[in-house]
């Protein structure tokens, strides 16, 4: 069975923009469970006929990470660069990771591509 969250925030973006998006699992993982692999990162859905964005390749990240003063232990995120867009655009997208008991769990986070 998959477990889906969804992250409690919105990233923001402008459409020249790249930028490093970071899927923390830490809440749903045990404390001695990490990730072993990314399935994938998808964008889900957006506005009708919107230009989708840009997704790199994913990866589980190899050392801590401290975003907004929160550090994420070694294993417990995905990270992926995104680029593209389309301007006042709201982008969902989607990690899918298979943990090390295993277990899948799905994390959905929103972007807003903006220029303003």
């Amino acid at each position: 069975m998959t477990t889906v969250i969804t992250a409690p925030e919105q990233l923001i973006k402008a459409v020249a923009e790249s930028i490093t998006v970071t899927f923390d699992f830490t809440k749903v993982l045990a404390s001695s469970e990490t990730l072993a692999s990314v399935t994938g990162v998808t964008q889900t859905n957006n506005t009708a006929g919107a230009t989708e964005v840009t997704i790199g390749t994913p990866a589980v990240n190899s050392g801590s990470i401290t975003i907004d003063g929160v550090t994420i232990a070694t294993g417990k995120a995905v990270q992926v660069l995104v680029s593209a867009g389309q301007n006042l655009v709201h982008y969902s997208l989607k990690a899918v990771v298979v943990s090390s008991v295993p277990q899948t769990f799905q994390l959905i986070g929103d972007l807003l591509v903006s220029n303003t």
